[in-house]
């Protein structure tokens, strides 16, 4: 009894991680990561953003022909709605008030985590009383 109770609370636990981290790495047998797609609206766009950074971090780091050769590779299509999003969406070089619905949101997801560790401890304590 008193396993299955820890089982299931360490099992929330480890899902409100993942929620809070907003997606989850899976390794494939080659050794490739992959990010999970999330359900919630907010995880995809939360992955979006990670996905741009990691552009940007990685344009940063080439020399101006490999960005040039990389250029040649993406769909005009593509380039087009990156432009546009990003010329409509982008006031004096901020995302508007994005940001703030994610710390609302990551600090809600934090104390519900610390109300489920309470909760373990004190479910954890009752069962070894009896």
């Amino acid at each position: 009894m008193m396993s299955d109770a820890s089982d299931m609370l360490a099992a929330a636990l480890e899902q409100m991680d993942g929620i809070i981290a907003g997606s989850k790495a899976l390794e494939y047998s080659n050794g490739i990561f992959d990010c999970q797609s999330p359900t919630s609206p907010f995880m995809g766009s939360l992955r979006a953003l990670h996905l741009v950074e990691d552009l940007r971090g990685l344009l940063e780091m080439m020399e101006t022909d490999e960005k040039e050769g990389l250029r040649c590779q993406i769909p005009d299509s593509t380039a087009e709605v990156l432009i546009e999003w990003l010329q409509n969406q982008m006031t004096n070089g901020h995302l508007p008030g994005n940001g703030d619905v994610y710390q609302e949101r990551l600090a809600r997801l934090e104390n519900d985590k610390e109300s489920l560790v309470l909760q373990v401890s004190v479910l954890t304590d009752q069962v070894e009383a009896q």
